[in-house]
């Protein structure tokens, strides 16, 4: 279960929606209220339930972290909404200007990190396989700075890299379905994501290791299975 939210104010919300003419299903909270939201409201409530950590992990932020600073310390710094929260959420998305934030697994040890969103920008493309190579990079980096898991966006699309309520343009996936003719496609990315899927079982752990420099565009990742 996640949380999402636009890491702004109201007012930057406003003006992003007026530039692209859409809208997001998203809360729309800044950092300070969605705390807040968690702790006098929702974490209460699903405490109450019975919901607690040990039986369902509320995950916050959900955006891209190109904006954590702005919106997670500002959320997990107060220990009573943090005493709710399991796990942070984000998108892949929008790069990583100063960096992937190493801090979150100096400041914030008991969260976990979980990418939870990613899709070709560029649009639906049938086998477009620098999508497939842009998939694994991100995977690669992502467990290598302690991340959990990654998640692709959808599991099909149209053929049109839908079907969206909110936007002429599509994306791309792992997966386009022809409803007409019946077919489904296998794009580079499906095959990319079964390198990790099919050979990285769960309770890996990832371990070292060292990299020759002098390969350029070379990345590893290592991890013990089970």
């Amino acid at each position: 279960m996640s949380i999402s939210t636009d890491p702004g104010t109201h007012q930057v919300q406003q003006k992003y929606d007026t530039k692209y003419h859409r809208k997001y299903e998203c809360c729309g909270e800044p950092g300070i209220e969605s705390g807040t939201n968690v702790k006098l409201n929702l974490g209460p409530t699903l405490a109450k339930a019975g919901y607690g950590k040990d039986k369902l992990n509320l995950m916050v932020f959900d955006d891209n972290l190109s904006v954590f600073e702005k919106f997670v310390p500002t959320v997990l710094e107060d220990r009573e909404t943090a005493k709710y929260v399991s796990g942070i959420a984000y998108h892949h998305y929008g790069g990583y200007p100063d960096g992937f934030p190493t801090e979150i697994q100096e400041n914030y040890t008991d969260m976990f990190l979980l990418s939870t969103e990613a899709c070709h920008l560029e649009g639906p493309d049938l086998g477009l396989w620098s999508a497939g190579e842009n998939y694994a990079s991100d995977i690669i980096r992502a467990l290598n700075e302690f991340v959990r898991g990654w998640v692709d966006w959808n599991m099909a699309l149209d053929m049109s890299g839908g079907p969206r309520w909110n936007d002429k343009k599509g994306y791309g996936g792992a997966i386009n379905i022809d409803p007409t003719k019946g077919e489904a496609y296998k794009q580079p990315s499906f095959y990319a994501i079964g390198h990790f899927s099919k050979f990285i079982p769960p309770e890996s752990v990832r371990i070292g290791h060292t990299v020759d420099k002098s390969v350029p565009s070379f990345t590893v990742l290592t991890v013990q299975r089970p």
